[in-house]
């Protein structure tokens, strides 16, 4: 099979899965699974497999690269059980529970790198260090938002047809219909050539014990 054949068929398999998570099917997730992420009971059970997003996009700071996938597509090699799955902590206290997959690994991920500016103008690089009063997440967010305008991540859209002659008339060809976007900062994260740990954390269960979001 040709590059352009691998490709398609890639591309299909990745709409299999966003067609899945539009329709909201249930998901089922086995039950030692679900107990082994919740850490005993101590972890609620939050993450990807549950957070109704279709885009994730996770912003790793110190490399000064984000990494866009699709949710589903993520989710399935979580449920291989083919990663290592790590307990995350905050001054000695479990506050999540997630699988290290490296960015390569990701069918369709997709890496940018956004300009320094932005990193310096978003205020991210100040949160080194904190936790109780951290504002990763927003400003995270803060950063995709302002590359969503400037059209410089390559988000996963479906497509539509335009067949009414008067709108093909006036130039419209297609329609496209918005993702639903979930933010992570990922602050460790991205691949070691970059000074990364590697990996990205896909996230299954948390914590917050300091109400952070």
């Amino acid at each position: 099979m040709g590059e352009l054949g691998q490709r398609a068929r890639q591309l299909s398999f990745e709409d299999d899965h966003l067609l899945r998570m539009r329709s909201r099917i249930p998901l089922t997730v086995p039950q030692d699974m679900l107990l082994e992420w919740s850490c005993g009971g101590q972890l609620k059970l939050y993450g990807i497999h549950n957070d109704e997003s279709e885009i994730q996009v996770h912003v790793c700071p110190p490399i000064r690269r984000v990494y866009t996938f699709r949710s589903a597509v993520a989710l399935d090699l979580v449920l291989a059980r083919r990663f290592q799955a790590k307990r995350a902590h905050i001054n000695k206290i479990l506050t999540g529970y997630g699988y290290l997959v490296p960015p390569r690994l990701i069918p369709g991920c997709q890496q940018t790198k956004l300009p320094e500016a932005w990193w310096q103008a978003s205020g991210i690089l100040e949160e080194i260090g904190r936790h109780r009063q951290s504002q990763k997440g927003s400003k995270a967010e803060r950063l995709i938002r302002w590359a969503l305008r400037e059209g410089m991540l390559a988000i996963p859209v479906q497509a539509e047809r335009v067949r009414a002659l008067q709108e093909q008339i006036r130039g419209l060809d297609l329609k496209t219909l918005p993702s639903d976007v979930q933010v992570k900062c990922d602050w460790p994260g991205g691949p070691l050539a970059y000074g990364g740990t590697g990996h990205l954390y896909l996230q299954v269960a948390e914590a917050n014990p300091y109400g952070i979001y």
